[in-house]
C-alpha cells in the first residue's frame, strides 16, 4: 500500500499537548492546532498518523514529579502505539513514501507524540502494514505488543507451562495469545468480569483473582501437574506473588517483571527484591525486570500472526480525536479490557463508520469504496481515501487565501443541523449551501478545520445526508 507521491506535509499540525500534569496528566492535556512538526534526524521516519492507541506508560512516568519536565520536555505530546502513512522514510530504509507502516513512536519512551497529525519513528521501530490487516488492529501492537512478544516468544517452546499475570489488559491480551501460539500451556489471571473473555482467548486455565488465592492456586497447579517453565507478570504489584514465585516456578526458571506501579512503593519493592537476601524476605526464585527493544523482525512476526487468524487485536473502546481526554479517564480506571484506541483527527473511514457520509460505489458495505464502479479490497480503499484527505487538506489551506468568513453562516448552519440530526434544518441548509458556486463551495475557508472537512465532503461528493 504505497503512494507514488504521498502529498508534502505542512509546516504545523494539531496535536495534543500538556505543560503540566498537576492534578493528572488528562486534566491538562489541550489541543494545539499550530503545534511545530517533531524534527525528523536521518535514521528516523516521518508518518502521518491513522490511528493511535494508548498505553500506562503514556501518562504514569509523566506524572511523577519532576519527570514531564526534566526527563520528557514541555510542552509534550503523548502517544507512543500508532499506524499510519509513511512520509519521510528514513535513511537506508526499504520502505518508500506513501506505504502503510506501524509501530512506535516518537524519540522519547515517555512522549512519542502519536497523539500528534505528523510523528516521527525510529528505523527499527516502524514495519510495513501487510495486506489483510486492518489499520485499527495495527494500532495496538506497539507497546503492548512488543512487551509480550519479547517477555514470552524467545524464551518458551511448545509444551511449555507459562504463567501469565493480568491476561486481560492491553497487554495481557497479547501475552497469553503469543504463549498459545507458540504452543504452550496458559494460565492466565483476571477479574470475575473477565473471566469468559481471557478463556475466550484460548487460556487453559483462568484464575479469578478476585474469588481465589492466586499463589495456593499455583502452588496446587504445581503439585498436579508440574511446575512453570515460564512466568510474566503484566500487573506487579502483587509482592506476595513474586516473593512466592520459587513456589509455583520450576527451579531457575524466569518470573519476568514487565508492569508495575512508578511510585515509592514500588521502588521500596524493587530494591527489597534486589537488595535482601531470601532468609531475610528477598526474592527466592529467578525474578527478572524486563524493558522492550523495537525490532522491525518483531514487528512483522506479529502482524503476520495476525493476518494469519493465529493472534486478533483486542479493543476495549474507542475514541474519536477531540475525544482523547476520556479515552485517558478510561485508560486510568484499570478496566479496560484490550487496548483503547484513539482515531486520526480528520479520517474519513471514521465519518463513514460514525454514519455522517456515505461511500459512492460501496455495495459490499467496507465504508471505503470511490471507484463508483468495482468494489475494491478494503486495504485499497482505505488508500484511496487517505489519499483523498491529504488532497483535501492541501485544498483547505489554499483556500485561506482565497476565501474568507463570508461563507461561515451558511456552513456553520448546515453543520449544526448535521449534528443535531434535524431533517428539515439539513434539507434547509443544504439548499442554502448548495446554492453557493462549485468554485467557492470547493474552497472552503478551512476554520475550525474536522467540520469544514466534513461538509466539504458531504456536499462536494453530490451524498444525501
Amino acid at each position: 500500500m504505497a503512494d507514488a507521491s504521498p502529498s508534502p506535509p505542512p509546516k504545523t499540525m494539531r496535536a495534543w499537548q500538556y505543560s503540566s500534569t498537576s492534578g493528572g496528566l488528562e486534566k491538562n492535556l489541550k489541543i494545539n492546532p499550530s503545534a511545530a512538526l517533531p524534527k525528523l534526524k536521518p535514521n528516523q521516519h516521518l508518518v502521518r498518523i491513522s490511528a493511535m492507541a494508548l498505553n500506562p506508560v503514556d501518562y504514569k512516568p509523566a506524572q511523577i514529579p519532576g519527570v514531564a519536565r526534566l526527563a520528557v520536555g514541555l510542552p509534550a505530546t503523548p502517544g507512543i502505539d500508532f499506524c499510519g502513512r509513511l512520509i519521510t522514510p528514513a535513511k537506508d530504509s526499504p520502505l518508500k513514501a506513501g506505504q502503510m507502516v506501524f509501530g512506535c513512536a516518537g524519540n522519547n519512551p515517555v512522549a512519542g507524540g502519536a497523539l500528534g497529525e505528523y510523528a516521527v519513528a525510529g528505523l527499527q521501530a516502524v514495519a510495513a502494514l501487510p495486506e489483510g490487516m486492518e489499520v485499527v488492529d495495527a494500532a495496538t501492537v506497539g507497546v503492548a505488543g512488543t512487551t509480550a512478544y519479547q517477555s514470552i516468544v524467545p524464551r518458551v517452546k511448545a509444551g511449555d507451562r507459562v504463567f501469565v499475570n493480568g491476561g486481560s489488559g492491553g497487554v495481557g491480551v497479547f501475552s497469553v495469545q503469543f504463549a498459545k501460539t507458540m504452543g504452550c500451556y496458559v494460565v492466565a489471571t483476571c477479574g470475575t468480569g473477565n473471566v469468559e473473555f481471557v478463556k475466550g482467548l484460548g487460556v487453559d486455565r483462568v484464575v479469578d483473582y478476585r474469588t481465589e488465592n492466586v499463589v495456593e492456586v499455583l502452588k496446587g497447579l504445581r503439585e498436579k501437574e508440574g511446575g512453570f517453565d515460564h512466568a510474566v507478570d503484566n500487573v506487579g504489584t502483587n509482592e506476595e506473588l513474586v516473593l512466592g514465585c520459587h513456589e509455583f516456578m520450576k527451579k531457575e526458571a524466569s518470573y519476568v517483571i514487565v508492569g508495575g506501579e512508578p511510585t515509592l512503593q514500588g521502588l521500596k519493592d524493587i530494591l527489597k527484591r534486589k537488595l535482601l537476601p531470601g532468609f531475610l524476605g528477598g526474592v527466592k526464585g529467578k525474578v527478572e525486570g524486563f524493558f522492550p527493544a523495537h525490532k522491525t523482525e518483531d514487528f512483522e512476526k506479529m502482524a503476520e500472526w495476525m493476518t494469519q487468524g493465529k493472534v486478533k487485536a483486542v479493543i476495549d473502546s474507542r475514541f474519536k480525536y477531540e475525544e482523547a481526554v476520556k479515552a485517558f479517564e478510561k485508560l486510568k480506571t484499570g478496566r479496560a479490557r484490550g487496548k483503547i484506541v484513539v482515531d486520526e483527527p480528520n479520517s474519513r473511514l471514521l465519518l463513514l463508520k460514525q454514519g455522517v457520509i456515505m461511500a459512492k460505489g460501496d455495495p459490499l458495505g467496507c465504508g471505503g469504496c470511490d471507484s463508483g464502479s468495482e468494489h475494491l479490497n478494503k486495504d485499497k480503499c482505505r488508500e484511496m481515501n487517505e489519499n483523498m484527505i491529504l488532497e483535501e487538506r492541501a485544498k483547505f489551506k489554499e483556500a485561506q487565501q482565497s476565501y474568507g468568513r463570508q461563507y461561515d453562516e451558511p456552513l456553520t448552519r448546515l453543520v449544526n443541523a448535521v449534528r443535531a440530526n434535524d431533517e428539515e434544518a439539513k434539507a434547509a441548509a443544504k439548499k442554502d449551501f448548495g446554492e453557493l458556486s462549485d468554485e467557492m463551495r470547493k474552497f472552503v475557508y478551512d476554520h475550525n478545520a474536522q467540520e469544514r472537512l466534513r461538509v466539504y465532503i458531504l456536499c462536494s461528493s453530490r451524498e444525501s445526508f
